[in-house]
């Protein structure tokens, strides 16, 4: 009988501040968080913000939309890939920045922008999933950065395996999304 063991999976990244990144990066976080201003959020009062660089630095933003039947919510990284994808620009991701902070206390209190939330939020599976395939179609390891409006604490990924391990993809289909 032939025995198997899962292989310890070793995540890596980097905690970076802000002032550290290179420019661009910077830039892509501040993006993201002016983006938190145009989540709707009434619900969880959790304002995501992100947004992509493009390979021809063009700067897409989106923030989070919730509904008050919650399923149909949506996660800022979607809605940032997906307005990537309808200006047909999806291949084009090489970066991804995302960042999260707290809209208002549980009495109701707006909470002020520089309250930020003790660690950067990293994606959820969908969003993970989406991700993995916009990668997949621009063909290399996209720059992934979390942020939680603390600015000596950004979490930099050099791609989307780096949290998503064994995703699943078009090819899990037989399908070339490139070809």
């Amino acid at each position: 009988m032939k025995e198997e063991y899962l292989r310890k999976l070793i995540v890596w990244y980097a905690v970076v501040p802000l002032k550290r990144l290179p420019y661009d990066e910077r830039k892509l976080v501040l993006a993201a968080r002016k983006a938190t201003h145009q989540s709707h959020s009434p619900y969880s009062r959790f304002r995501v913000g992100a947004a992509v660089k493009l390979v021809d630095r063009t700067v897409i933003t989106g923030a989070n939309q919730e509904n008050a039947s919650y399923g149909l919510t949506v996660c800022a990284e979607r809605t940032t890939i997906f307005s990537a994808n309808n200006l047909g620009r999806k291949k084009d991701i090489v970066k991804l920045a995302c960042t999260a902070r707290k809209a208002f206390d549980v009495d109701g209190n707006p909470i002020a922008e520089n309250d930020y939330c003790a660690e950067p939020s990293l994606s959820c599976g969908a969003c993970r999933q989406v991700i993995k395939e916009a990668e997949d179609l621009h063909g290399s390891p996209m720059i992934l950065l979390f942020d939680a409006y603390n600015d000596e604490k950004i979490l930099r990924f050099n791609g989307v395996e780096s949290i998503l391990p064994w995703g699943f993809s078009g090819k899990d289909f037989g399908m070339d999304l490139n070809g």
